[in-house]
């Protein structure tokens, strides 16, 4: 609820309706609980390797695994529901839209995904999730997001171009998916505020 206020607020020139940030909310969740397993079975069938434990001596085969096991499959569940009411709706109509109906989407599987964590995990070891986990799910679908809207909207590229350059930010969006989980405990503090100074920077400059 207060990201959502927050989108609003933000949103100076015409605020999104709220039945839309609803549906979108709600486009995300159905996202994540229906096309997640699927597409995370598929991608097994395609690469069966079973996961494994970080460690120094497998650092590289395990980022490979988590960006194709985890980046690639949760940033397309992410993006495909903004791409959808994209298609659907008439809302996308400013830069910052973009934007924000990614992060609500992003903002639905997230939560979810914490629902299924906090059934499992200790209480006390969630608030990292309901911050940092949060604001990067956000960030990482932001940067699709981002690279459409500014060769479209700002930078007027041809659609064969700017859906280039925004296949390009879809894998580097599910890299820096994947690179996150191999941040040590004590330091993705660090990185969430790193994370949140580049999401404000591309909220602003949507």
């Amino acid at each position: 609820l207060m990201w959502m206020v927050l989108f609003r607020r933000i949103d100076l020139f015409e605020p999104e309706p709220v039945w839309a940030i609803l549906a979108m909310f709600a486009l995300g969740s159905c996202s994540c609980l229906w096309l997640t397993m699927p597409l995370s079975d598929c991608i097994n069938a395609l690469d069966p390797r079973l996961p494994i434990a970080i460690g120094p001596e497998l650092i590289n085969t395990d980022v490979l695994f988590a960006i194709g096991h985890v980046g690639i499959p949760e940033e397309l569940v992410k993006i495909l529901p903004v791409l959808f009411f994209a298609l659907v709706s008439r809302q996308f109509n400013e830069p910052l839209d973009w934007m924000i109906y990614g992060s609500l989407s992003a903002l639905a599987f997230s939560t979810f995904e914490n629902i299924d964590y906090f059934g499992t995990a200790p209480a006390a070891g969630m608030l990292p999730r309901f911050t940092l986990c949060v604001l990067g799910h956000m960030l990482y679908t932001g940067i699709i997001c981002y690279a459409w809207t500014r060769s479209r909207h700002m930078q007027g590229r041809a659609r064969w171009s700017s859906a280039l350059i925004t296949l390009l930010a879809f894998g580097l969006a599910a890299t820096l998916h994947g690179l996150y989980d191999f941040v040590p405990g004590e330091q993705k503090l660090l990185v969430g505020w790193l994370e949140a100074l580049l999401y404000g920077r591309l909220l602003a400059n949507a």
